[in-house]
């Protein structure tokens, strides 16, 4: 591999894996171009591979591994809270956390697809759980 950009593109991707070409732009210290560039030429490389619209380092699981990953990261701070309030409703969280519900619930629907939290109707609200793995 050459090119200290690229090297550091790599290092960011093994670190954070799941990043959009943006936030490895970002991260690196480049503009979005140079960016795309280089993460092609890191899958080029097979060192790299894009998924969806998210860059991973080779090796870093199969897909449902990966999608854990990025909805883990992306949901960290509702997995904290869900994890420190375990049975809080939706509109709870929403209103703890500062975010719309509408954001919420999409959060919410990532990290219960990949098996982090469980969600359950009791009456008018749905309840919210780690699930027992996590």
């Amino acid at each position: 591999m050459r090119g200290d950009t690229r090297q550091r593109l790599h290092d960011i991707l093994r670190e954070t894996p799941g990043l959009t070409t943006a936030e490895a732009a970002r991260l690196a210290g480049v503009d979005r171009t140079t960016a795309t560039y280089h993460l092609r030429r890191l899958a080029k490389e097979r060192v790299a591979l894009l998924e969806g619209a998210r860059w991973f380092p080779a090796g870093a699981g199969a897909p449902p591994q990966r999608a854990l990953l990025v909805a883990a990261r992306q949901g960290s701070a509702l997995l904290d809270a869900v994890r420190a309030s375990p049975g809080a409703s939706k509109s709870g969280l929403a209103r703890a956390l500062g975010v719309p519900r509408a954001t919420l619930v999409w959060q919410l629907a990532r990290l219960e697809r990949v098996g982090l939290v469980r969600c359950e109707r009791r009456g008018r609200e749905v309840l919210v759980s780690p699930s027992p793995e996590t």
